[in-house]
């Protein structure tokens, strides 16, 4: 039993296990305070709470990129600038989704199972972005 146990506890899955906890300790630190706001005040609080984990990391090159972004949001970030680009997002991933259903329409004429799966896929993935999108803009309303 102890050789088995010995194999899983190597030092990169002790290190993996450890960035881990300490990825998931930070952000469920950093979160919670976000949690209840929303649209540009959510912003602003979420690029200071990943300045300040960068701080503590002495991390000065994230420190200065997220200090020049928090600047930029804070002088131009307006939810309604913020509704509008979602909208656009949106309109955006609707017509992926459009131009993949005639890319997958092709391929099921031309019975290629590959492309088939494959454009499946991308509209899944790309629904599944419209339906994160759209929460998000239904927050802000």
């Amino acid at each position: 039993m102890s050789n088995i146990s010995n194999k899983f506890l190597t030092v990169p899955t002790m290190t993996l296990v450890g960035v881990l906890f300490f990825a998931w300790s930070t952000s469920a630190i950093a979160s919670p305070s976000c949690t209840k706001l929303k649209g540009c005040e959510k912003k602003v609080c979420e690029i200071e709470n990943q300045r300040i984990i960068a701080n503590k990391h002495d991390n000065k090159p994230k420190v200065t990129r997220l200090t020049k972004a928090l600047e930029k949001v804070k002088e131009q970030c307006t939810n309604d600038g913020l509704k509008a680009e979602l909208i656009e997002d949106i309109a955006e991933a609707k017509a992926e989704v459009t131009k993949y259903e005639a890319d997958l329409n092709k391929a099921v004429k031309q019975k290629d199972s590959d492309k088939v799966f494959k454009y499946k896929a991308k509209i899944k993935d790309k629904n599944r972005k419209i339906k994160q999108l759209q929460k998000k803009l239904s927050v802000l309303d």
